[in-house]
């Protein structure tokens, strides 16, 4: 029997933690800007006199989950050297397989997030202010508190069908559309408090279109949590 069965559902505030930012960034209304075709937002905290040794971002998909996370980190790395990823969105297609990708970050007293597309077409990015989110800068100390994404995260083809049978003990109907990691950052951090309300930890919610899913280890893939649907 499935340790899910019998269990509560988890209740999630609508629209944030089965969506984490890509919720918050599209209820913004924040729009891609293509990172080689000229940036309203400047650059924030790379190093005078550096020279920019990356090259253009690689085209096509990447084949796997750490290949896409190579890739952006390297668009994280030009924005500030201290970058931090916080959560990953990965889309997928019936069989688990990577059709696109969104990586966020955040840095240091920063007063924008990084979110990062990875797309066929290559990498897109925006940097929505903090602000807009409703958000606050984070200082140095609470940023190094997040995890980095673990060794041996399961790729979301793996985390799929490790759901199954999630989705049957959590009566979740409908076809897995995307993969959430996720830390809890930076929705979780309360600048009244200086500090985190929220355990950061990486998780991996597995949902469909509707919302409903459940949500794994990305190590295990074990089975932890349900995801109601979207009212």
């Amino acid at each position: 029997m499935s340790p899910l069965v019998g269990r509560r559902r988890w209740a999630a505030p609508k629209g944030v933690a089965v969506l984490g930012l890509v919720g918050v960034l599209v209820g913004a209304g924040c729009q891609p800007v293509d990172e080689f075709d000229g940036l309203a937002v400047p650059e924030q905290g790379g190093a005078p006199g550096q020279e920019d040794p990356l090259g253009a971002p690689e085209a096509g998909l990447p084949g796997s989950l750490s290949e896409a996370v190579t890739r952006a980190d390297t668009e994280a790395a030009r924005w500030q050297a201290s970058a931090r990823l916080a959560e990953a969105v990965v889309q997928v297609d019936e069989d688990g397989r990577l059709v696109e990708g969104r990586l966020t970050y955040l840095a240091p007293h920063a007063d924008r997030l990084l979110a990062v597309e990875v797309t066929q077409e290559g990498l897109r990015q925006e940097r929505p202010t903090l602000a807009t989110l409703d958000l606050a800068p984070i200082p140095p100390e609470a940023v190094e508190a997040v995890p980095p994404l673990p060794e041996g995260a399961r790729e979301p083809a793996e985390l799929v069908a490790a759901a199954a049978e999630a989705f049957a003990a959590c009566d979740v109907d409908g076809t897995p559309s995307a993969v959430l990691y996720a830390t809890g950052a930076p929705l979780g951090w309360n600048p009244q408090e200086e500090a985190w309300t929220v355990p950061l930890r990486w998780t991996a919610t597995v949902t469909t279109a509707t919302g409903g899913g459940a949500v794994l280890d990305p190590v295990t893939a074990t089975a932890t949590d349900c995801v109601p649907p979207a009212e």
